[in-house]
Parts: C-alpha cells; sequence; structure tokens
C-alpha cells in the first residue's frame, strides 16, 4: 500500500518543480505541469517542445488551469496533512490506568471505555468475563464509538438505514433490517472498492491506447502535410509567374487544413485527459478509503460514497481522420 501512496503522489507531481501540482495544466501530448513551471521552461526555449516527451509544438499551446487535476492535488496535500495529524493523535493515546509517566496505550476496551497499555491489558487478557470485552487499536474519543441511547458499543451497521448500531438498536427499531458486524461490513465495501479499482484500471488503460492513438494521428498528419508542402512548392516554382498566385491559396488552403486537424485532436486528447483524470480522481478516493484499517473510521468515511460507475463518454466509436 505504501507503494501505491507513492505512485498516486508521483503523479500528481510535477516533473519540473518535483512537488505537488500547482495551477495544474495539460499540453496536447498529454503531460501535466504547475503553469509556472512550463511557461518558464519555453521561456528558455527557441523551440516549444515538453520537458518529457520532446514532442514539438509548431504553435503556442493555450494553457489552462485544469480544475480536476488542480482539485485531486489539493485534495491530496489536505490527505497527507489529515493522515498525519491522524497517526500523530494515535501515536499519543496513553494508557489511563497508568500512574505518574503514562505509558502508550496497546488497546482501547469499548465496554470499559479505557484505554490499556501491555501491563493493564492483562486482566483483559486473563479474565473471563473480561475476556468479552470488544477491544480495539487506541483511539481517543471512545465516547463516538459508543450508542448515544444505550451506552452500548456501536458494534454493527443497518444496510437499511446505513447507520450503526449497538446490540440494543438491532433488537429495537431495526429488528427487521438487516445488520451486520462492523468488520463484515468492512470486509464486503472492501471488495467493492477493490472491483471498482479494477474497473478504473481498466478504463484508463482504454483512455491512454485512445490517447496514443490520436498522437500519432496527429504526428502522420504533419508528415503528409510536409510532404504535401513540398511537392507544391516544386510544381509551383516551376510555372509561370500567374501561377504564384494559386501556389499562395494552395499552400494557405493545407495549413488551415492541418491546423484544423491538430485542434481537433488537441480537443479530442484533452476530452480523453479529462476523463482519465476524473477517474484517478475516483480511484484516489477509493484507495484512501482502503488504507484505513479501523473498521469504523473506515465506514465512518466510505458510507458517503456511492459506488456507481462514473459517467464516462464512450469514446469506442470516435476516430481522428489525418485527410488533406
Amino acid at each position: 500500500m505504501a507503494a501505491a501512496a507513492l505512485v498516486y503522489e508521483d503523479s500528481l507531481c510535477c516533473s519540473i518543480c518535483l512537488s505537488v501540482f500547482t495551477k495544474p495544466v495539460s499540453i496536447p501530448c498529454g503531460h501535466n505541469f504547475c503553469l509556472d513551471c512550463i511557461t518558464e521552461y519555453w521561456s528558455t526555449l527557441s523551440v516549444l517542445q515538453c520537458p518529457l516527451c520532446k514532442q514539438m509544438f509548431y504553435t503556442r499551446p493555450l494553457l489552462r488551469v485544469n480544475p480536476v487535476i488542480a482539485e485531486m492535488a489539493e485534495k491530496f496535500k489536505k490527505s497527507h496533512e489529515m493522515s498525519s495529524a491522524e497517526e500523530t493523535r494515535n501515536e499519543g493515546v496513553l494508557c489511563s490506568m497508568c500512574p505518574g509517566s503514562k505509558v502508550r496505550a496497546l488497546k482501547s476496551c469499548l465496554i470499559c471505555l479505557v484505554s490499556y497499555c501491555q501491563t493493564h491489558l492483562e486482566p483483559h487478557q486473563r479474565i473471563p468475563a473480561l475476556k468479552k470485552h470488544k477491544l480495539i487499536d487506541p483511539v481517543q474519543d471512545l465516547e463516538s464509538r459508543v450508542c448515544q441511547h444505550h451506552g452500548e458499543p456501536l458494534e454493527l451497521i443497518c444496510r437499511l438505514d446505513q447507520m450503526f448500531l449497538c446490540r440494543s438498536c438491532k433488537c429495537g427499531d431495526h429488528k427487521t433490517h438487516e445488520t451486520v458486524s462492523l468488520e463484515d461490513e468492512a470486509e464486503m465495501r472492501k471488495s467493492q472498492l477493490r472491483l471498482e479499482n479494477n474497473s478504473m484500471d481498466q478504463m484508463i488503460q482504454e483512455h491512454e491506447q485512445k490517447i496514443q492513438k490520436a498522437q500519432q494521428l496527429v504526428k502522420t498528419s504533419r508528415r503528409k502535410a510536409e510532404e504535401a508542402l513540398s511537392c507544391n512548392r516544386k510544381v509551383m516554382t516551376a510555372l509561370v509567374q500567374h501561377i504564384k498566385t494559386e501556389f499562395t491559396r494552395l499552400s494557405e488552403a493545407i495549413e488551415t487544413k492541418q491546423k484544423i486537424n491538430e485542434t481537433e485532436a488537441e480537443s479530442f486528447i484533452n476530452e480523453l485527459q479529462g476523463d482519465i483524470t476524473h477517474m484517478k480522481k475516483k480511484k484516489l478516493q477509493l484507495h484512501e478509503a482502503s488504507l484505513i484499517t479501523d473498521p469504523f473510521s473506515f465506514l465512518e468515511n466510505v458510507l458517503p460514497l456511492t459506488y456507481n460507475k462514473p459517467q464516462v463518454k464512450d469514446w469506442s466509436a470516435v476516430t481522428v481522420t489525418s485527410d488533406h
């Protein structure tokens, strides 16, 4: 999981400044950079090209901030800040029973509403009555894990009402509803996340293949345009003066057609890239949720999420032509 997190971080980092994107923009080849970084990079060159793939651009691309990637980068920054804060809080949970200098807690008991170190946890591992208590990884706010109506641990979830329950809640208003343990619900939700993640991977791969095809068509179109221009010049130089007007007209027509082809291809690529960034955004949300090990915290974060597939445009019938 740590390796996967690094991959996500790399995908949201500018390859020029090596930091998380600030005002990210997409250039025609599909690569993304900070607006200020790529602007300054191009200002030092006589020929416009991508810093990564070295693809050349014959006209200066219009740079606009990609709002989807910008939102992903901002949420990534905030999630790392929240993760660091949560780790700090968990590391700061101390044993409630230690006199004087406190020792870091090993477990928290949802029945006793107390956190225990290894030494003071021993009765819960030895005494039969205490063995039945619900122990979880140490948390600061134990009261949030207890039913406000019955004072019992929130150990269940109602699939109909999508809310946490204690054993008494189940026997009351929810007795006819489908209820399961937090552990079972968390495992089921994680299985759904894995399926959704695999589906996202497949769609991203298909979109990337479309982008590669579109980029190749642009290169082919440029080559054909250059060949047409070369042939046109050879023919026109052999003709008399009155043909020069026609020569100019034909050259401009070819260039205009090529610009139209490039504009259409760039628009096509940007739409595909938009779909990819949308799916990566969804994938990042799913991944962040899947990293949470505590069932309560996991479900608390994942319940608001929906599992409908993103409305991604079907590009299977779309093609980019390069005829002149």
